[in-house]
C-alpha cells in the first residue's frame, strides 16, 4: 500500500504521525511510505532518517496526498488538508468530529474512509488516545505548578463546593466518539476564587466546562470572571518528540492491519470509522447529528 505522512500544520503542532522506526517497519513489510519535507523536524526527525529507511520524502502536502492510499497523521484535517483529500483516501487521525460539525460535513462531502484514533476502542480500552489523555494530563500539571490540587468525582454537589476553594481545576471527562458532557456549569466557574486556574483537557470533543472555548498555543489561556482557562486542543504538540515516539508506538500495529486488504476484518479498527461513503458510521457521532 502507498501510505502518507503530511506535515502538521496545526498551531504550533510538532508531532508526526509516524517516526522513522516505524515506517521502517512498514518499508520492510513491503509499503511504500512517503513523506512530506520536513514533516519530522519538531518531533527531531530530519529528512534524512526518513531516506535512510527507505521512505520517499516529497516536496509538499499536495504531492503526498496524490501519490497515498492511507494517510497517516495526528491532528483532524485543516482547511487546506481539506483540498488535497479524495474519495479513495482512508484516513487514519485524531477527529474529535463530535466537536466539528462543520469538518463532519465535509468529510461526508469528500466521500473517504475516516477512522479516528480516539475511536478505536480494543476490549473497552482507547489504546491510542490513553497514552496522549496521560502526557495531556501531565502537561496540563506543569501549566499551574505552585497551586494546591484536588482531585474529585463529578458529584454536582460537591463539585460546587470545592470548585469554590480551588487554585487548580483540571477537567478530563470522555465518552468516545461523543461530545463531552458539561459537568461545570458557567455558574461553578463564576463562583470560583478569582485568579484560580482552570484546564479543560475535554476541549478535543468539545470540552466539559460551560465556559470552554477551543485555544492554541499561540493564545493558549483566556480569563473569564477572574478564572484563566487553558483549553489547548493539541496539548501533547507541546513535547512532540516524547508523544510521536508514544503515538507512533501505538499506532504502528493499527497501520499494519490497515495497509492490508482485509483490515476490514478488524473490529476495532471498523468500529473506529467515523465517516465513510458520505455517511456518519459511528453510533456515538450519529446521535450528535
Amino acid at each position: 500500500m502507498y501510505i502518507g505522512i503530511p506535515r502538521e500544520i496545526k498551531t504550533l503542532e510538532g508531532r508526526v504521525g509516524l517516526i522513522p522506526a516505524a515506517c521502517a517497519e512498514l518499508v520492510a513489510l513491503g509499503h511504500d511510505v512517503f513523506i512530506e519535507s520536513a514533516a519530522g523536524i519538531l518531533s527531531g526527525y530530519p529528512d534524512k532518517h526518513y531516506q535512510a529507511v527507505g521512505v520517499t520524502v516529497l516536496p509538499d502536502a499536495a504531492s503526498v496526498y496524490a501519490k497515498s492510499e492511507l494517510i497517516v497523521k495526528v491532528k483532524e484535517p485543516q482547511s487546506t488538508d481539506l483540498k488535497y483529500l479524495r474519495a479513495d483516501h482512508l484516513l487514519f487521525c485524531f477527529l474529535h468530529l463530535a466537536a466539528y460539525p462543520e469538518l463532519t460535513k465535509a468529510l461526508q462531502k469528500i466521500g473517504l474512509t475516516a477512522i479516528g484514533f480516539e475511536t478505536v476502542e480494543v476490549e473497552g480500552q482507547l489504546p491510542i488516545l490513553m497514552p496522549m489523555s496521560m502526557i495531556a494530563g501531565r502537561l496540563a500539571t506543569m501549566q499551574a505548578l505552585g497551586h494546591n490540587v484536588t482531585a474529585l468525582y463529578p458529584y454536582h454537589e460537591t463539585l460546587c463546593e470545592v470548585l469554590e476553594k480551588a487554585d487548580l481545576v483540571i477537567c478530563a471527562v470522555l465518552i468516545p466518539g461523543k461530545r463531552a458532557p458539561v459537568v461545570v456549569d458557567e455558574e461553578m466557574v463564576s463562583r470560583m476564587q478569582s485568579g484560580s486556574v482552570l484546564i479543560d483537557i475535554s476541549v478535543d470533543q468539545g470540552g466539559c466546562v460551560a465556559t470552554t472555548h477551543p485555544t492554541t498555543y499561540a493564545a493558549p489561556t483566556y480569563v473569564y470572571k477572574g478564572v484563566t482557562h487553558f483549553a489547548v486542543t493539541n496539548m501533547p504538540g507541546a513535547v512532540p518528540r516524547t508523544a510521536s515516539q508514544v503515538l507512533s508506538t501505538a499506532l504502528l500495529p493499527f497501520v499494519i492491519t490497515l495497509a492490508q486488504p482485509n483490515w476490514v476484518d478488524n473490529a476495532a479498527l471498523c468500529g473506529g470509522i467515523n465517516v465513510q461513503d458520505g455517511k456518519i458510521v459511528h453510533p456515538a457521532l450519529s446521535t450528535e447529528s
